[in-house]
């Protein structure tokens, strides 16, 4: 926050100002501590570090656009039933992230958010965080964590990005049948093998999953996807070099794909 330190001229212009509208060519006498004090006055307001800045009302005065700085507590924007919007976020179609590393539990749950900006640098996201989400695509390219049932019956997302992933919960992608694609872990960004059955009651042909695996450990990650995933389309990527079956694949190669006929 930087200070403002007024010019001699500036100070100047004010002071012949003053004396225009009081009539008098006098000098002008201020109290002890007066002039430094008014030196003093920090310009350009606070810096906000944590909490919530209106944007933008609809005609009702429901906030629409909101600025959210700082992390995001349990159950920020989220709320407890997805047909009610009551609440004063009720009808927000727009948040805009600051400074947001942590998603905490239920931070957008049962929420009609249409966009959500700023989620590059969030690395943690607790359970149900999007959970009935409005996103198109959920991409989260930094989070490292993601809760159970993170992304559980996401009603329009067709496309989730995890490409640096290393914890999951359980039931990540539970019954979102509007899933298209789904990318977890990249090239030296092994998908997590810990979660259990992230893929629970998804069961559209129109799924492609691609997951990142050494060769040791490619059969493990398929068969978890598989068992639930019944119809997708599932595509294990090598995220180092490695050997599966005895051939050698390169970091990135496509190691497998698997296709229900």
């Amino acid at each position: 926050m930087a200070n403002y330190i007024a010019s001699d001229t500036d100070l100047t212009a004010v002071a012949n100002a003053i004396r225009t509208k009081g009539g008098t060519s006098a000098a002008l006498a201020f109290p002890s501590g007066f002039v430094s004090a008014v030196q003093a006055i920090p310009s350009g307001g606070t810096t906000i570090t944590d909490g919530v800045v209106v944007k933008t009302r609809d005609a009702n005065g429901y906030m629409t656009e909101v600025d959210k700085y700082g992390d995001c507590g349990v159950y920020e924007f989220g709320a407890a039933s997805a047909g009610f919007r009551g609440y004063a976020y009720g009808y927000l179609s727009k948040v805009v992230l600051h400074d947001c590393q942590t998603l905490g539990n239920g931070a957008f749950y049962n929420r009609f958010i249409s966009e959500i900006a700023g989620l590059e640098d969030v690395i943690s996201c607790g359970n149900n965080c999007f959970n009935n989400s409005g996103l198109q695509t959920i991409s989260l390219p930094s989070a490292t964590s993601i809760g159970s049932t993170c992304f559980r019956q996401v009603y329009s997302t067709k496309n989730i990005f995890l490409p640096v992933v290393t914890t999951m919960g359980d039931f990540v992608f539970q019954s979102s049948t509007t899933l298209e694609t789904v990318q977890i872990g990249s090239v030296g960004h092994p998908a997590p093998l810990t979660n259990n059955q992230p893929f629970y009651a998804c069961t559209q042909a129109t799924l492609t999953i691609t997951a990142y695996a050494t060769g040791a450990n490619v059969d493990t990650l398929l068969a978890n996807y598989r068992r639930n995933a019944t119809a997708a389309t599932i595509i294990i990527k090598a995220s180092e070099a490695t050997t599966y079956n005895g051939t050698s694949y390169a970091a990135g190669d496509t190691i497998l794909t698997s296709e229900v006929t």
